[in-house]
């Protein structure tokens, strides 16, 4: 008996991957559907990684921390120099201070705070 279990246990066993990009990717893409939920995120995660997803968004993301930190450094050299008194706030950049905050207030909608 042990001899018919081993021979249906090998009928029943998935062929091998050929190991080729296209292969692999609709591999994946299978999984991805047809999977049990953890393998469907582990799958979408390997597919994103192929064509470049991760790459892009955290270059995003790093041009995007670059940008925020020039604009902070700006601002607080600023704010030292008028701290310092060597910088004069004029009427044009009060102005636009002001302004700056009703458009952000504007753009807010609600006060009430959003659910998570």
């Amino acid at each position: 008996m042990s001899a018919l279990n081993a021979t249906n246990a090998i009928r029943k066993t998935n062929p091998p991957l050929e190991f080729s990009k296209k292969a692999i990717r609709e591999h994946l893409q299978f999984h991805a559907t047809n999977g049990p939920a953890y393998v469907q995120i582990q799958a979408t995660k390997a597919l994103a990684r192929m064509i470049g997803l991760y790459d892009d968004a955290k270059k995003g993301v790093n041009d995007m921390v670059d940008k925020a930190k020039q604009t902070g450094q700006t601002l607080y050299e600023k704010a030292e120099a008028i701290r310092n008194g060597t910088h004069k706030v004029t009427a044009e950049e009060l102005g636009d201070y002001l302004t700056a905050g009703a458009d952000d207030e504007e753009e807010g909608g609600t006060d009430e705070a959003e659910p998570p």
